[in-house]
């Protein structure tokens, strides 16, 4: 299989390095990929590079920073991200553009490991539908265009990312059971979203990509905290 990747870090030292260790990672897992290595984020703007599938992004750069070269290319195209940085204070900032991985420059060899497998989940994720049961009937879901599912007395309603709107006759938490596999959290008794498509992660509540905010329960909360900085830094949850 092919994969083009662009590493871009202003230290061309480490990315020297690192990149041999992205090819060795990549080739292990069966991949053949074409390597581009700019030094600067103004770089990964140009019509070169517009058919990229992943990007590694060092975060703190001169000049445009790895957040927002990550923002302008979000709407370029749907290629992935995963950043690389010294900091880890800036993995909750960094969550606004939902990378795949963020690899900690200090543990470089166990991070990228993860980061890669979790690339190709996400890959195989996105060809994935679920089959969940209405009423006596069975449906097809594209389950990684669901922004969230909330539950409303006897159905459930599902919420995709291009605003469309469908329902169910059935229990939240059967929906539970068959999504939760695919990064799906329970932050409420009625709210069921997708960690894929989180905007903002604050004390109280959720924002979504459509920009609508979603409340935490109490009871909720420390679970969906753990489960979440889990999921961001691509350990098992």
């Amino acid at each position: 299989m092919e994969m083009k990747i662009a590493i871009c870090d202003d230290d061309v030292n480490f990315q020297s390095s690192f990149a041999k260790q992205v090819v060795t990672t990549f080739k292990n897992a069966g991949y053949n990929i074409e390597i581009f290595l700019p030094s600067a984020s103004e770089e990964l703007l140009a019509d070169s590079l517009a058919d990229i599938d992943v990007y590694f992004l060092d975060i703190d750069m001169p000049g445009l920073n790895g957040i927002q070269a990550a923002e302008l290319l979000r709407m370029q195209g749907s290629a992935e991200f995963i950043f690389v940085s010294a900091y880890d204070q800036y993995i909750l900032t960094s969550m606004k553009v939902k990378p795949i991985a963020f690899i900690r420059k200090a543990y470089v060899i166990t991070d990228l490991e993860n980061a890669i497998n979790n690339l190709i989940v996400e890959i195989n994720r996105k060809k994935k539908t679920v089959l969940l049961t209405d009423g006596k009937k069975f449906i097809t879901i594209p389950i990684h265009l669901v922004l969230y599912f909330y539950s409303d007395k006897d159905y459930v309603i599902i919420n995709y990312d291009n605003g469309e709107v469908s329902s169910i006759r059935q229990k939240l938490s059967v929906v539970e059971n068959v999504v939760s596999q695919y990064s799906f959290i329970r932050i409420h008794s009625r709210y069921l979203i997708n960690m894929n498509k989180i905007k903002g992660f604050y004390k109280e509540y959720i924002t979504m990509e459509d920009s609508k905010d979603f409340p935490i329960s109490r009871s909720y909360y420390k679970i969906v905290q753990q489960n979440i900085m889990n999921w961001f830094r691509r350990n098992n949850t």
